[in-house]
């Protein structure tokens, strides 16, 4: 166990400001002290595809439901089995009509995200950015609602931040885009079914310059690395405060002040220099497939390609050493004409993004320095073939621009002179990357917690630590984790140097001196080899909250109850090691951790004060599960599924529940081609079209969101049915079609 170097007292999970620039990394010392107290968010969503892989021929009854369950919280399903009924209850604060609109509104993989956004945010602040979706363009709206959905609450609710930056910020990609020669934007899907995203193209040429090709970059890189209005450390915004120094915007958005520079007293071109518009409406390619260094002074030539022509634009706005003042606003950086590697950092970031290039903020903070990368699957990475991000790097003051160089980062393995501990890519919402793997030879280090009962603890947080380039012997912090439903921090990390650890979280802390952290018992003192993983597993003695609950034997009855549940996505919560907002940011990961069981009445009740109860399949901390049993005829039991057991992450739990007879389980492949159902438009104002994916015959049934039936219609062989709302108020209708043992259920909202 080492002492943490109290040379610079911070705080655990406080934000560095100076994170981007080229200043020394900061030391470690003091108390480490952390709240994890999250704030609790719900969601109440319908289930829009099938989820399970079972097959009910005569059920009575059924209910899809999905939600995002935060840590102590629970939902709970009412069966009425005489009278073939299941009720959702969920005592949990709702979301505003609104904001039920906005999720409506946006694409299906965007909804669930959007939804844990809404709820960590202030019910205001939610409503009035759910109001602002509704009323985007369509075509802009993928862009505003994933930036909601995608910023932290820290950067929405910033008082220098205000919501209609995101459309405007959305405008500028599609006025650009017009713009530009080496780039097109690609839009897939449908508006009208809620399958659709924008993306962007880009004109390449290979390495022998035979043949030049469109290069499309996948969905989520255009919303992370060309929308996304934050590049790392610095606010979103294009206010300023009279106590802003280092975030001054002159009161645009860097989109628009880079390209137009329309600020006639602060104007960046003033003094000869170029402006961006003029240079980068010249380039017809985005790069020559090959790694190449472009020298400093070279004159600006009309065959350059896009990220040659980034790279002249900067040496020439920003030729100037890093003055006292270090600015991480790209407009400040361009208006001052100075900084070291953190500034070109930044305003290569904001200028690529603004010229629609899909470009990430990347560096090695103990080993102070920085750069970018862009994206590219059809070049090969220098350490990593199957790397898709390419080092982008700017020599200060007017210095060389160089893509895609074999030696970026100056790690020993690329030919440089460190032992580089860990590389890391900035992501909107504060969550770090890590890029280890790209620039230097690694070793991996997984810390698992466990509490008292040797239950996994996910979202505990994990500081590791290392030295620094200016100073082999101390120790500082490399990076905060938070651990996964396996209750583990997985991380790969630079071969040839010291690793340390602590653990932090509500059930207890190791070590629990919080000036200390200790090592990796595998590793000790010594310093790492390349391909060695070096695991440890942490027992605290606390333990986490565990419901009194005893399994009992199954019932028994001439009814079967099919329930199926599993929780699809878990969100890693933390908090951004290096933001200048102190963000909060979701990390999503594909399974996640639930509780699922059953009770009848009396045992329900028991359970809602505290008491201890008995139920029936009682599933703790588990990612997925089925069970299906006998039940009685009569009586009123209770499906559960609950988060209360887990400490800080989120997760998206889904359920299916069937009331039936003789119900059974079978493999995918025996299924029947299953109906689809969609509605059009959704939201309307008059009427809308329920459309099937074939001719069925059946029964539609809406009604509002009181119960009440307001249409009903028997119908045979057809693919579509007309509702004509005429005289229905406003509002959200559950539009229920019964076709054989088969049940749909969809919502459409009525706007007059």
């Amino acid at each position: 166990m080492r002492e943490l170097l109290s040379v610079l007292t911070i705080v655990f999970l406080i934000s560095i400001t100076s994170a981007t620039t080229s200043q020394s990394p900061q030391k470690l010392g003091g108390v480490v002290s952390s709240d994890l107290t999250s704030s609790k968010l719900r969601i109440s969503r319908e289930i829009t595809e099938p989820m399970l892989e079972f097959f009910a021929p005569e059920t009575l009854a059924i209910e899809k439901y999905s939600t995002v369950l935060s840590p102590g919280e629970a939902v709970y399903f009412k069966l009425n089995l005489g009278t073939n009924s299941i009720v959702l209850i969920d005592e949990r604060d709702s979301l505003s009509y609104d904001c039920y609109m906005a999720l409506d509104s946006v694409p299906k993989w965007l909804r669930h995200d959007l939804y844990q956004s809404f709820k960590h945010l202030d019910p205001t602040f939610a409503m009035d950015f759910a109001i602002m979706i509704v009323g985007t363009p369509a075509d802009l709206r993928d862009e505003v609602a994933f930036c909601v959905a995608h910023m932290s609450p820290q950067s929405l609710t910033d008082s220098r931040f205000a919501s209609s930056l995101l459309i405007f910020n959305a405008e500028w990609i599609y006025r650009l885009a017009d713009s530009l020669k080496y780039v097109e934007l690609v839009e897939h899907g449908d508006v009208t079914t809620g399958d659709w995203y924008t993306t962007t193209a880009y004109w390449v040429v290979s390495a022998d310059l035979s043949d030049t090709s469109l290069l499309e970059i996948p969905r989520d890189v255009y919303y992370w690395f060309v929308v996304h209005p934050k590049l790392s450390d610095e606010a979103p915004k294009s206010l300023d405060l009279p106590s802003d120094t280092r975030q001054r915007t002159y009161g645009y958005f860097w989109r628009e002040y880079l390209w137009s520079d329309p600020s006639p007293t602060n104007s960046y071109t003033a003094g000869g220099y170029p402006l961006l518009a003029d240079c980068m409406k010249i380039p017809t390619v985005l790069w020559i497939r090959r790694s190449a260094s472009f020298p400093g002074g070279r004159p600006m030539d009309t065959t350059f390609s896009a990220l040659n022509m980034l790279g002249w634009w900067e040496s020439e706005v920003v030729p100037n050493r890093a003055i006292a003042v270090r600015p991480v606003q790209p407009n400040q950086i361009a208006f001052t004409h100075s900084g070291n590697c953190g500034e070109g950092q930044d305003i290569v970031c904001a200028a690529g993004r603004t010229s629609l290039i899909p470009m990430s903020c990347v560096g090695t903070p103990l080993q102070d320095h920085v750069w970018n990368e862009f994206w590219d699957d059809g070049f090969p990475g220098a350490l990593w073939s199957e790397d898709v991000w390419h080092a982008y790097q700017l020599d200060n003051w007017g210095g060389q621009t160089s893509v895609a160089p074999t030696w970026a980062g100056y790690d020993r393995d690329r030919g440089g002179s460190k032992s580089i501990n860990n590389a890391v890519t900035w992501r909107g919402d504060g969550y770090l990357f890590d890029r280890s793997m790209a620039y230097t030879h690694v070793c991996t280090l997984v810390v698992e917690v466990l509490d008292g009962n040797t239950y996994p603890i996910a979202g505990a947080k994990v500081m590791f630590a290392s030295n620094a380039h200016g100073d082999p012997t101390g120790l500082y912090r490399a990076d905060i984790r938070s651990t996964d439903r396996n209750g583990q921090v997985i991380l790969t990390t630079g071969e040839g140097c010291p690793y340390y650890f602590r653990v932090d979280c509500p059930v207890g802390s190791e070590p629990t001196d919080p000036t200390h952290v200790t090592h990796f018992p595998t590793l000790g003192s010594h310093l790492s080899v390349t391909g060695v993983k070096y695991p440890v597993s942490i027992g605290l003695h606390n333990r986490m909250y565990s419901l009194n609950v005893t399994e009992t034997a199954n019932p028994t009855g001439t009814k079967n109850l099919l329930v199926i549940y599993r929780a699809k996505k878990e969100y890693i919560m933390g908090t951004a090691a290096m933001d200048g907002q102190g963000s909060t940011y979701s990390f999503s990961s594909d399974t996640g951790t639930i509780t699922c069981f059953l009770c009848d009445s009396a045992n329900f009740e028991l359970y809602k004060i505290g008491d201890p109860f008995t139920a029936f399949k009682y599933r703790s901390r588990v990612s997925d599960g089925w069970f299906l049993l006998d039940v009685p005829s009569s009586g009123v039991w209770y499906v559960i599924i609950s988060d209360e057991e887990i400490v800080d992450n989120d997760n998206l739990a889904e359920i299916e529940i069937l009331i039936g007879h003789d119900l059974e389980v079978v493999s995918e492949f025996q299924k029947p081609d299953r109906t689809v159902l969609t509605i059009y438009p959704n939201p309307f104002n008059s009427s809308c079209k329920i459309s099937f994916n074939r001719q069925i015959a059946g029964t539609v049934e809406i009604t509002d969101i009181s119960g009440r039936i307001v249409f009903q219609k028997a119908f045979s062989n057809t693919n579509e049915i007309i509702w004509d709302s005429h005289d229905a108020p406003t509002g959200i209708y559950l539009i229920r079609v019964k076709s054989g043992n088969s049940i749909i259920n969809k919502k459409a909202v009525l706007l007059k």
